[in-house]
Formats: C-alpha cells, sequence, structure tokens
C-alpha cells in the first residue's frame, strides 16, 4: 500500500531522510496517510505496531485525505530528547512505520496477501558502517599480499553474513534481519595492536 521512495541516513548522520507515498494503484485511490513513526527496532515487541518509546513523527489528527505522501528529515537530535534508547544513527537499525486509513474497494481483499493492511513498514539501515567494515577486510587483504596459507575465514564469515542479511532483507524476514544486525555491529574488523582481522565474535 505504500511505497518508500527514499529511506536512509545522511552520510555525515546528521539527519534521516524518509520519503513515502501511498501507492499510485486505482484501488488506492481513497487511502491517505494517517501516521508515520521511528521505532528503533530492539524495541519492536509487534512488528508493524509502534512501542511505547517510538517517536512520532507524523499525525494526521485531522484525517486530511489529501496527504498521500509525505518526506520527513529527522535530524539525530531528535533522538536525544526521545526514550527511544538509542542516540545516535550511525551502527543503527530502524524502522519506519506507516499507517494508513481511508476506504478499499471490496476486490482487494482478493489480490495478494498484504495488499490490504493499513500498515506498511519500511527499514533503515547504517549502509555506511557495514559498506566501511567490508573494505577493511578487502584493504587488509591486499596490505598483506594475501596468498593461498593466509587464513581469510573472518572475511569469508562476512561475506556470508552479508548475503545473509541482503537475502532476509529481500524476502522481508525482519526477525532474521535484526539476528544477523546484531550479529554485524559485533563485527570488529581489526583487533587493536595487532593488525589481525577477527570476526562476528562467534568463533
Amino acid at each position: 500500500m505504500v511505497v518508500f521512495n527514499d529511506l536512509r541516513i545522511a552520510e555525515d548522520y546528521s539527519s534521516m531522510l524518509i520519503d513515502c507515498a501511498v501507492d499510485s494503484a486505482e484501488e488506492y485511490e481513497n487511502i491517505y496517510i494517517k501516521s508515520i513513526h521511528l521505532e528503533y527496532y530492539k524495541n519492536s515487541v509487534t512488528f508493524g505496531v509502534p512501542s511505547s518509546k517510538a517517536i512520532l513523527l507524523y499525525n494526521n489528527s485531522e484525517d486530511d485525505t489529501e496527504v498521500i505522501r509525505k518526506r520527513i528529515r529527522v535530524p539525530e537530535v531528535e533522538l536525544y530528547n526521545s526514550h527511544i534508547g538509542v542516540d545516535r544513527f550511525g551502527a543503527g537499525m530502524f524502522y519506519i512505520i506507516v499507517t494508513c486509513d481511508g476506504s478499499l474497494p471490496a476486490s482487494v481483499s482478493l489480490s495478494p496477501c498484504g495488499s490490504d493492511s493499513m500498515v506498511d513498514v519500511g527499514i533503515v539501515i547504517d549502509w555506511k558502517m557495514v559498506y566501511e567494515k567490508g573494505m577493511t577486510f578487502v584493504n587488509w587483504m591486499t596490505a598483506n599480499k594475501i596468498n593461498v596459507c593466509t587464513d581469510t575465514s573472518s572475511f569469508e564469515d562476512f561475506v556470508l553474513l552479508w548475503h545473509g542479511l541482503t537475502a532476509a532483507l529481500a524476502s522481508q524476514d525482519y526477525r532474521q534481519v535484526e539476528r544477523l544486525w546484531d550479529m554485524f555491529t559485533r563485527v570488529n574488523v581489526l583487533k587493536a595492536g595487532t593488525g589481525t582481522v577477527s570476526g562476528c565474535g562467534c568463533r
């Protein structure tokens, strides 16, 4: 029902950009955006239902049916003044919960599963952190001119973890995404003072 045109954390971590709209399909012509919440993934109990710690970013209290698209920039400082449980976007994962209202034609109930749901969830991940950790592995391997005898198991773990995360995202298996994301945040690519690469802490 909702299309996320843009969901990302600014490169300097100063803000998060959210751009969402009601799908332009004919069956959604009487649907409008009712509310938008920002949820830190660790607070999520029932997926798609904002917890008591979620930040209300937009509330269409007057039921303005013309609100079919919202573009919001959330400054990082807004996290400081909330009870969401985290004070920065870096290394974070967040859910954007968009609740809609309005009327649907009866035919929608015969459509694919979920097409009549009044709640859609987008996910925002700090991809820059993932990229930088991956490049640390690559730079380490390049600098050390690795050969067939070099232990690259940590890098292999990272690649498998990356593919698992992207597959879980594509499948919308968000509980699996949460588990894999926790593993990503534990990756410590360079052990202090050793110059060796470590994995996700599971070895």
